[in-house]
């Protein structure tokens, strides 16, 4: 079974030991969310998180990648671009670069929220402004419909509560799927 934090890991709390198991278990890959350059656009989206927690837990983890030359996990930053946070697209790209890391920029899931101010300059760094631009031109919606992940790819917490699919955070379908025989419900 392979493991992927694909989605965004939150690495505001994140110990020691856990970066040092996502090595050492060769969890495929880490998204860390970088949704600002400065603490104070960082922290508009990802409240009460801390910019520099999270760029020393990165550093952390490749580290630890780097003494056990391990190939795992291939860790990218994500950067979901707002309207608060789009003038810092430049800067996530220097940041990435200084971390040896590729960024991946990802369209906003509301249009409402956060607005984008420049839709140009969010263009030139993702190639479409929103969503609905994506659906337009690409003629398929930006993410698929991720109710499939239920049955291809299952979402299952830290703690072994099946949440099904990434967008759910509401609530698991069924209890803890280390504590049954998960394959065969």
């Amino acid at each position: 079974m392979a493991t992927e934090l694909d989605e965004g890991a939150n690495f505001n709390d994140t110990p020691d030991a856990s970066l040092e198991a996502l090595v050492r278990y060769q969890a495929r890959v880490v998204r860390i969310p970088m949704d600002g350059a400065t603490n104070e656009t960082y922290k508009i989206y990802r409240r009460g998180g801390d910019l520099k927690t999270v760029i020393g837990n990165a550093r952390k983890l490749l580290d630890i990648k780097q003494r056990l030359g391990s190939p795992y996990p291939k860790v990218t930053l994500q950067f979901v671009v707002f309207g608060h946070n789009e003038h810092q697209i430049p800067h996530i790209k220097i940041l990435a670069k200084i971390l040896g890391l590729p960024v991946k920029f990802k369209l906003s899931w509301s249009s409402s929220y956060s607005p984008i101010r420049d839709e140009e300059r969010v263009r030139a760094a993702i190639g479409f402004a929103d969503r609905a631009e994506w659906l337009v031109s690409v003629g398929r919606y930006y993410y698929r419909h991720q109710c499939y992940q239920m049955w291809c790819s299952p979402q299952v917490n830290w703690d072994g509560k099946f949440l099904g699919c990434t967008r759910n955070v509401y609530r698991a379908y069924d209890g803890n799927v280390f504590a049954k025989d998960f394959m065969r419900r």
